[in-house]
């Protein structure tokens, strides 16, 4: 006999009378202490990457995460930490181009 998974059923939702605010999570900001965000930023301006970060100040790598997101709503943070990176990838594909010319012809 093959067993079957029983469905479970949907509860209404408490709380929500108007029917507004049917799906809609409220994101609950954590708080954590302003040294420890400090020294998130201070490690990452040093530039090293959110696990480095995550294992020399021995927490989770999802809490240097949330950090980073604290520090950009503070604007303490670029909002891209990509930027440099690719800025880098253009000026080495700049330099490529140029030397494939010079040596072209």
């Amino acid at each position: 006999m093959v067993s079957r998974r029983r469905r479970r059923r949907k509860s209404p939702k408490r709380g929500s009378s108007d029917g507004k605010s049917d799906g809609v999570r409220k994101k609950v900001e954590i708080s954590f202490p302003e040294d420890l965000i400090m020294a998130v930023k201070y490690l990452l301006e040093k530039g090293f990457n959110s696990r480095e970060v995550a294992d020399r100040l021995e927490i989770s790598p999802y809490t240097v995460r949330s950090i980073k997101r604290i520090l950009r709503k503070r604007g303490l943070l670029a909002t891209d930490s990509g930027e440099g990176e690719r800025a880098r990838r253009a000026e080495r594909k700049r330099t490529k181009d140029v030397i494939e010319e010079l040596l072209s012809g």
